[in-house]
This record gives structure tokens, C-alpha cells and sequence, in this order.
């Protein structure tokens, strides 16, 4: 096949997971032997001189114009922008961008704001418009279009072009909670993420989800169509190194346990702090970690003080990829507190440091780890005592946090980028096959 990738993101252009996400799929679809064309918003340019030369034998990627020349959408009173690890009810001022307390500026680095500094809503606009232009002219089979920021080129081009469209959703602006429910019903007013979302996965050839989780809020709350959405789960791209060996305690060192990510509500932090409370009544020397930002961390801070947890929780703010991988290895334990999680990689991650983890089970990951506990975000009960148990069995060989930590590294060996390309991969062959089999059928001969 010849598949046209539209992304936004792509390392090392990146400002979260969706860069490697892309990165993997991509690079594994060309790998299986696929012709892969990558098109990416200009913002991507000047971080990309490793991608001379394509994925893989192909060439090296289109660069769209993310540039709006237009009329200014026109909202009133201030520039806003939106990012896809915001939600629509928290806009970002364009002006803040690079200012300290900036959600953006605090851990995206330079390639997070060049991307979505701007506003993004117009980027989008002037993306859809570019790719349409320098796009259909191309020789591709499919098309795979990577989160919301894509999905309008994607499905203009379906139409100029008459090739299919396959979605891929990384995550949706309901497990970011950004989406009003109204009498238990998804909020998709028009010029909202959600309302693009929704067109999106009800207009597509097929759908692709990052777990079974993600499906079923597709189907719940943006009325995708049951047959065409299909489960793709994520792996974690490997740098060569074999998983370390569980670390096991350090003499002196207190019980650790650790959250990285972003200070959203998504994430449910507030939930771990009211674990944690609980589990000071037993282990009053244990310490929580909180390395990132976001636009919650004030309140958080707030709660630490009124839980009576001075002292014992520490906010790193945002940390280098090598002080990540220290924290991974000196924690006795990761935590996964999210309310919604449409997957997750930072699990995967702490796995391969040797540090067990405790998940939710609204996150997506716990359907690959299966070992791992999975309790409900909001029962602190339950949480306290999946951490419990964990830092009682630590330095204990062949101990309760040394078992989690064998079984998790084993479900990681069986996932990889291959391994879920070769998933993506039916789904774009099932979606040519139809589309060819309509063409056939209406007498359009597959022209464009």
C-alpha cells in the first residue's frame, strides 16, 4: 500500500505522546515493506534534520503550511489557542506563550510552543487548506490522519482525492474533561474540539482507537459506528537497552512513590494526594513526587496544604529526560491516577526502569498490564492500599513489588510498534478493499 500519514507531531518535533505515537506507526508501516509519505505542519521544519531522507526509503516528509493568510477567526477579546492536551474550556492566551507559568512554555520546550504557540484553531484552518493544495495530487493508496488537528485535511482530501480515510485517536477532548455533558450527553457545539472529533470519527472509512477504553467512549459519546472503529494499542519505542532488574529498596532511603505527567484534572492527581494522606498512617516517612505542570498545580498545591501533607509531597515542576529515568529507577513505585486515560506510555516506562506501578482503571494501559493493579481513581481506599502493599514487600526478594515488576516487563515484551502496525495495517487494507469494492460498484473505476 501507499499510505499518505498526515501528523502534527513528530519527533523531534514533539510536545507529548502523539509524537512518538506517529513516530512508531509510521516508521513500522514503512518497515512491513508500506510506502509511506509523512506530511507535517511547517512548524515541524526546524526540528527535523534527522527526517532527511523519509521513513524508511521513502522520501523525505511534505511540510504543509500551518500558516492561516486569511480572515482572523474571529473571537472576541483575546487570541486564543488550543492544544491537543488542553480542552476546549481552557484556551491558552497566545500572549502568555513563553511566560513562565505558561501551560505550555513549563516542560513542552521550544518544539511544544513553535507548534501550538500560535493559534491553533487558524493553524488548522491554514493546514486543511495547504494539504488540500499540495496533497491530492499525490499517489497514495489510504490516508492516516493522527489526532483532531488533522482530521479536516483528512477528510477534504478523502473527497479530492477518493481515497479512504483512516483516524487515529490518541486521545478526545472527553478524557481531557473539556467537554460539557448535558443530561449525560456529550457537548458538541459547533467550533468546539469535540465537534471535530465527532465528525470526524462518524464521517471516517475506519476508525482507529489507542485501547478498548477509547473505543467504547467513541461509541458512547460521539456516536461512532461500532464496525468501523477498531483497537490499535500502543507500544513504547525501544532505544536497545533490555529492562533493568527491580531496584528493590535503598538503605535509608524513605518509601517512594511517583507521578510524572501533566497537572490537568485528566490526570487525577487530587486523587493520589487523598491516597496518600491514607497512606501516611501507616508509613508516616513515605514521600510522593509530582514531576510536570499544568494548569492545576496551584490547586494541588493548595490540597497538599489542607491534607495536612506538607513535608511529604515535593512538585519537581517539569524534568530532563535524564533526571525522568533517575526518578523512574529511585521511586519505589509509579502511579497512574488519571480519571480518563485513553492509554498511556509513562507505565511502560517505568517498567522498563524496574519500578512497579499502580494504574486506574479508566487508563487504557491497564488492558496490555494486565498484572498491575488497576483500582477506581476516585477510591483513595483502594489506592492507598495497591501502595501499600507495595512499599511493605520492598527489598523483599521474589516480594510482592518484585513479582509486579517481572510479570509487567513480560506483557511489555509482547507489545511493539511492529506488532501494532501489522493491527493498523488490516485496518488500512480493509479500508482500500471497500473503497475499491464501491468504486466498482458505482462505476467510478477508482478515478479521482
Amino acid at each position: 500500500m501507499k499510505v499518505l500519514v498526515l501528523g502534527w507531531e513528530y519527533p523531534p518535533a514533539v510536545a507529548g505522546g502523539l509524537g512518538a505515537a506517529c513516530q512508531g506507526l509510521t516508521t513500522a508501516l514503512a518497515e512491513r515493506g508500506h510506502g509511506v509519505q509523512l506530511a507535517l505542519p511547517e512548524a515541524c521544519r526546524p526540528y527535523a534534520e534527522e527526517l532527511q531522507g523519509g521513513v524508511g526509503p521513502d522520501p523525505e516528509p511534505v511540510y504543509v503550511s500551518s500558516t492561516w493568510d486569511g480572515a482572523p477567526s474571529g473571537r472576541v477579546g483575546r487570541a486564543t489557542q488550543f492544544h491537543p492536551y488542553a480542552t476546549d474550556e481552557s484556551p491558552v492566551d497566545s500572549s502568555s506563550v513563553g511566560s513562565p507559568r505558561s501551560s505550555l512554555s513549563t516542560g513542552w520546550g521550544a518544539a511544544g510552543s513553535r507548534l501550538y504557540g500560535a493559534d491553533l484553531v487558524d493553524s488548522v484552518r491554514a493546514f486543511t487548506k495547504s494539504a488540500l493544495e499540495r496533497l491530492a495530487h499525490l499517489d497514495f493508496d489510504v490516508i492516516h490522519a493522527h489526532d483532531w488537528m488533522t482530521y479536516p485535511a483528512a477528510l477534504q482530501l478523502r473527497m479530492a482525492a477518493r481515497k479512504p480515510a483512516v483516524l487515529h485517536v490518541h486521545s478526545t477532548s472527553f478524557d481531557r474533561g473539556g467537554s460539557r455533558m448535558i443530561g449525560g450527553q456529550l457537548g458538541l457545539e459547533r467550533g468546539t474540539i469535540a465537534s471535530v472529533e465527532r465528525a470526524g470519527v462518524r464521517t471516517a472509512d475506519a476508525v482507529c482507537a489507542v485501547s478498548e477504553y477509547t473505543r467504547g467512549v467513541l461509541l458512547k459519546h460521539y456516536g461512532a459506528r461500532s464496525e468501523a472503529v477498531h483497537v490499535v494499542h500502543n507500544a513504547m519505542t525501544s532505544n536497545g537497552a533490555p529492562p533493568r532488574a527491580p531496584q528493590g529498596a535503598k538503605p535509608g532511603a524513605p518509601p517512594t512513590a511517583l507521578f510524572l505527567g501533566r497537572l490537568t484534572r485528566q490526570k487525577g492527581v487530587g486523587f493520589l494526594l487523598r491516597a496518600a494522606r491514607l497512606v501516611l498512617d501507616t508509613h508516616p516517612t513515605a514521600r510522593f513526587l509530582v514531576a510536570g505542570d499544568g494548569e492545576e498545580r496551584a490547586r494541588l498545591i493548595e490540597a497538599v496544604a489542607e491534607l495536612g501533607l506538607a513535608g511529604r509531597v515535593f512538585f519537581l515542576g517539569s524534568i530532563s529526560d535524564e533526571a525522568k529515568l533517575e526518578a523512574y529507577r529511585n521511586a519505589d513505585v509509579f502511579v497512574l491516577p488519571s480519571v480518563s486515560e485513553p492509554f498511556g506510555l509513562t507505565p511502560l516506562e517505568s517498567l522498563m526502569e524496574g519500578t512497579p506501578v499502580v494504574l486506574t482503571s479508566t487508563s487504557g494501559v491497564a488492558e496490555v498490564l494486565k498484572s498491575a493493579p488497576a483500582v477506581e481513581p476516585w477510591d483513595a481506599r483502594a489506592m492507598a492500599d495497591a501502595l501499600i502493599g507495595i512499599f511493605d514487600s520492598r527489598g523483599q526478594p521474589s516480594g510482592r513489588a518484585e513479582t509486579l515488576v517481572k510479570r509487567g516487563q513480560e506483557e511489555l515484551s509482547e507489545l511493539s510498534w511492529g506488532r501494532s502496525a501489522a493491527a493498523l495495517e488490516a485496518v488500512l487494507q480493509g479500508s482500500v478493499q471497500a473503497a475499491t469494492s464501491r468504486a466498482t460498484v458505482f462505476g467510478m473505476g477508482g478515478a479521482r
